[in-house]
């Protein structure tokens, strides 16, 4: 196949050019290890200092919700210019009594009056502020100038069961209840868990909410202190009476919400300690050598797990400069960059081990780091471009906390690459040295082998110090020889007929379940994730949907002048048809008082007048009614007066309810809804830019649930974006077109949680594989043929097989410390999949994540080495085979389960040479 020749020429000479290019940084590092040093920390220390000009945002709505394209909050926006705040913009304080108990009542008169004790307290509290040299104090009723027996005024309100009397519990109805105090409100507003008795009255209830409103517009310090002051006041009470009472606390305020998200992840941060402990024990068993104390690189295990630290500090410090605002999901980009940090350093030192048997026993250090460079650089390249492009393509995402993530990780990756070459390959430079010089890997620490006794010289070799086996090369760990019969027995094992046909058979099976969970992917935020799993408002947000379910939020759709006017009758049959068919979908119910024209239209046929009328006529009639039976509806409309009476109407609105939602999230029931009553109204008024009917809701939930909408559709799309980037850079790196696909489609199938974990391990293999220059040699060292697929599968594995597993341990342990974060942020990010209702979310979401990095793993090592070990390409060598081999390839190839026992590795070079 010619055109398959030409590619992978083109694609050869591109990766020994990088190879070259890798090749001349190690010869620099290892002849100026002191400078690469001292590059690396004047880097760092230049860009650490950023971290203190990072400025941070917490506010749910901002990160969670949609940046662009946010209709919802464009709509709220909107809405707002026309109608005020007073139905969106209120901070509220509740405090919820409940019980488990389902044969408890709590409308007793003993639980209310112990409750309303406690509501006494709170409505008798003193708040201080000091403006000034003066301090204020004041009570809820001084900032609500509460009014007589009437209720509250309008910058302030209260809704709870302590202000009826005993009598009037007694008559509160199951659905509906009108009060002066409370106004026309669903009781499922105040009672949860009702039971209904025969007269359709309320007989008893599991809950009892009491809910303190504040309007935006109230003075910011004097609101802010009494909400403080109540949290801690419910507190002290839910701590010192809670097992007195007669029920259970549970209490929120309005910024209960950003607080506990902070709480959640900032807690968090001294895990990162263990984390860094734990990867760098890790890091130092890999490392070391147990068997041979001056071959040991247990040293640069140190100097990995700094350079970790050199790039955290640095990709923060560079986001700081750059005004890349911090979120709470950032904070796991540091657990994040431990655990995929040391792959490369692992990477690096099989390498060099590998190097040992490449070069003669007069190679410098300095030759040494340009091969062991040359070998391990392209990969680490690769592996580093492509985790940094997917995470490139995650800080365009539509969401701010992705975005600020994959800001961060990008960065990280970057500063981590640099870091390895700079830092890691100068100390690997210097602990060469140190290892020719025969001395002990601990005195290291403190310099001997490369500062004392003798100064660091790029030209040492392992002759001038005996430091050879007895064959003549360099000396090297011993466990390395051991890892390699290891990988070649276990290679062999995988390759077996019987066992290959096995795992195929299996990985079918894992597909088609993978694929069937992926069309069944929830999506959706659920409030209760963005707090502690310990955390007292996570536990008001669930007992409150348990007991608060039995009606959804509340639609409010406003209907500017523009987009229809009133005042003509055909107008007016199409608003009502449209209003009918928003309350007959499955997804509304009507609510009284919901639309007002229907009201108005049944006072003119009861006037005896007419229902076509139009112009001064149809306000003349309005005015009248709005001045009558129609008052309640004057705040459902924006009207312009003139000599008292109604000359246009410049907005109204409806009302229409959900019904209730089955998660908090809204994914099941709030998107679908949402959807619909767009539709509806899009048909009947098209959308002209800002001109159309204006939906929101009383829980301004809609901004969430715009996210929910658009989540799979963004994420495919930033699926396709990272894979098509991660894709051209395959093509560049892998120089087979089919490995390409092949590379690409694994990683379609681990997919669960991004292009960045599953293409490394991946892209490590497959290189490896085409890199891989297994060669059959005759007794006297001439080349006699290729070997087959199967050696060059099992090459690969003994090449690359440790590190990948090491690698993805690392990333394991780094992230287990997490186990033990109180944190719904990190289930929330890493899982794109729904979890049981009140699974610990942590914890399966770290199994998901461990499920992930498995998966990436047993791609790598076992599903690609069967792949490859019977369909993989074979790479022609320059020199041909000796006469008498017409096809010694397919000669292997039908005897490929025995592999030859002369069988070696030969490095071939550029110009096509060959050496053993």
């Amino acid at each position: 196949m010619p055109c398959l020749d030409r590619f992978s020429v083109a694609a050869a000479t591109i990766e020994s050019r990088l190879a070259d290019g890798f090749g001349y940084v190690g010869m620099c590092v290892g002849s100026y290890p002191f400078r690469s040093i001292l590059l690396a920390l004047v880097m760092c220390a230049s860009l650490v200092p950023g971290i203190t000009m990072i400025k941070s945002e917490s506010a749910a709505q901002k990160l969670y919700a949609p940046a662009r394209w946010n209709r919802a909050r464009d709509e709220r926006e909107l809405y707002s210019a026309i109608f005020g705040n007073q139905d969106i913009e209120k901070r509220t304080s509740s405090l919820l009594a409940y019980t488990s108990n389902d044969a408890q009542n709590l409308l007793d008169a003993e639980v209310i009056n112990s409750l309303r004790s406690i509501h006494e307290g709170i409505i008798k509290m003193e708040s201080v502020i000091a403006t000034g040299d003066k301090k204020i104090s004041f009570t809820f009723k001084d900032i609500c100038k509460r009014s007589g027996s009437i209720g509250y005024e309008s910058n302030c309100s209260f809704i709870g069961v302590v202000d009826l009397s005993q009598e009037e519990i007694k008559r509160i109805p199951a659905s509906f209840y009108n009060n002066p105090r409370f106004g026309y409100i669903p009781v499922a507003t105040f009672l949860g868990g009702r039971v209904e008795s025969e007269n359709s009255f309320v007989k008893s209830a599991a809950g009892l909410l009491l809910q303190y409103s504040i309007a935006e517009t109230t003075d910011k310090s004097m609101m802010a202190r009494w909400e403080e002051d109540f949290l801690k006041h419910v507190q002290t009470v839910a701590k010192e009476q809670g097992p007195s009472l007669p029920f259970k606390l549970a209490y929120e305020i309005e910024k209960s919400e950003e607080e506990e998200l902070s709480k959640s992840t900032s807690s968090d941060i001294k895990l990162l300690i263990v984390s860094f402990v734990a990867v760098m024990a890790f890091t130092f068993i890999v490392m070391h050598s147990f068997m041979d104390k001056v071959a040991s690189k247990a040293f640069l295990s140190f100097a990995a797990c700094g350079a970790i630290g050199m790039a955290i500090g640095s990709s923060f410090g560079l986001m700081g400069y750059s005004q890349v605002k911090f979120n709470p999901v950032v904070a796991f980009v540091t657990f994040l960059l431990l655990g995929l940090g040391v792959d490369d350093s692992f990477v690096m030192v099989q390498a060099y081990h590998y190097t040992a048997e490449k070069l003669s026993k007069d190679a410098t250090v300095k030759q040494r780091m340009e091969l062991a460079f040359r070998t391990a650089g392209v990969s680490m390249f690769f592996t580093s471009l492509t985790d940094f492009l997917a995470f490139a393509v995650g800080a365009t995402s539509n969401f701010l906390a992705v975005q600020g993530f994959c800001a961060y990780a990008a960065a990280g990756v970057a500063f981590m690459f640099v870091y390895q070459l700079l830092f890691v390959g100068a100390l690997m430079a210097l602990d060469s040295h140190r290892e020719y010089s025969q001395v002990a890997w601990y005195w290291s620490v403190v310099g001997r082998g490369y500062l004392w006794p003798n100064l660091y010289k790029s030209d040492e070799t392992p002759s001038n110090t005996n430091y050879v086996t007895a064959d003549g090369h360099c000396r090297s760990q011993p466990e390395t020889e051991l890892l390699k019969r290891v990988a070649r027995a276990y290679g062999r094992m995988l390759l077996e007929p019987v066992v290959s046909a096995s795992i195929l058979i299996l990985f079918a099976g894992y597909l088609a379940v993978a694929v069937y969970g992926a069309a069944n992917v929830g999506t959706g935020l659920d409030v209760r994730d963005l707090a502690a799993s310990d955390s007292y408002w996570t536990i008001f947000i669930s007992e409150r949907f348990r007991l608060f379910n039995d009606y959804g939020p509340l639609y409010l759709i406003a209907f500017p002048s523009a987009v229809t006017d009133m005042s003509l009758p055909g107008e007016r049959v199409k608003f009502l048809e449209t209003a009918k068919k928003i309350e007959e979908d499955a997804c509304f119910t009507p609510v009284p008082q919901g639309v007002w024209l229907r009201d108005f239209q049944e006072f003119v046929r009861k006037g005896g007048g007419d229902e076509t009328l139009q112009g001064d006529a149809f306000y003349s009639s309005l005015s009248t009614w709005l001045q009558g039976n129609g008052k309640d509806y004057l705040k459902d409309m924006i009207v312009e007066l003139k000599d008292g009476k109604v000359s246009s109407i410049k907005a109204f609105r409806i009302k229409v309810r959900q019904i209730p939602g089955t998660t908090t999230s809204g994914d099941k029931v709030g998107v679908p809804c949402m959807k619909k009553v767009r539709k509806i109204l899009d048909e009947a008024f098209p959308p002209n830019k800002d001109v159309r009917p204006l939906t929101i809701n009383d829980r301004d939930s809609l901004v969430f649930w715009e996210g929910s909408a658009i989540i799979v559709e963004q994420t495919v799309l930033n699926l396709i974006y990272a894979a098509a980037a991660c894709f051209v850079v395959t093509v560049i790196i892998i120089p087979h077109p089919v490995l390409c696909f092949l590379a690409m489609i694994v990683v379609g199938m681990i997919l669960v949680l991004g292009i960045g974990f599953s293409i490394d391990n991946v892209a490590h293999y497959v290189h490896a594989f085409m890199s891989s220059q297994a060669v059959v040699h005759s007794e006297d060292g001439r080349v006699l043929s290729l070997a087959t697929r199967k050696a060059k599968a099992i090459d690969a594995l003994e090449r690359i097989g440790l590190p990948i597993l090491a690698g993805d341990i690392s990333t394991m342990i780094a992230l287990l410390a997490l186990l033990g974060s109180k944190s719904r942020i990190f289930f929330s990010f890493f899982c794109v999949t729904s979890s049981p209702p009140r699974a610990r979310p942590l914890t399966a979401g770290w199994q998901i994540l461990f499920a992930v990095l498995l998966l990436g793993c047993l791609h790598a090592v076992v599903l690609l080495p069967v792949v490859l070990g019977y369909f993989g390409p074979l790479i022609v060598l320059h020199e041909a085979p000796q006469a008498g081999q017409d096809d010694p390839v397919g000669a292997l190839d039908e005897k490929d389960e025995q592999l030859p026992s002369n069988f070696n590795v030969a490095v071939v070079t550029v110009n096509g040479s060959s050496s053993q």
